[in-house]
């Protein structure tokens, strides 16, 4: 079977799956795992475009039922996710550019970058 782009959930063991993110640019994901509700999507573009158009960084926070823009990042094609390993409100995003990204949500959502 073919599945269109997108994030995708399964409850039953990869039984089913259920579209919750509709975007055929999804490219990156991470999941807290203190709190499985709580997941990040990394989304990018056309590898061809000479500008960037991708459609960045964004959160659920219920399970991927409502999505938030994060709308900070300098750049909006994100290629990896992950979160820091002791500071799970510390998310660690790769972009386009080879650039490292560290997002902070212990607080407001800023952003400090990060050189590699």
């Amino acid at each position: 079977r073919v599945y269109p782009g997108g994030i995708y959930s399964s409850e039953d063991g990869g039984v089913t799956w259920t579209l919750i993110l509709d975007d055929p640019f999804a490219q990156a994901v991470a999941v807290d795992p203190g709190d499985d509700r709580v997941i990040y999507a990394g989304l990018t573009d056309h590898p061809y475009h000479d500008d960037s158009r991708g459609n960045g960084l964004k959160v659920s926070r219920d399970g991927g039922a409502t999505w938030t823009d994060i709308t900070t990042l300098p750049n909006g094609r994100i290629s990896v996710l992950t979160l820091h390993p002791a500071n799970s409100t510390r998310l660690l995003v790769g972009t386009a550019g080879n650039g490292v990204v560290a997002v902070d949500f212990n607080t407001s959502p800023g952003v400090r970058r990060r050189r590699p």
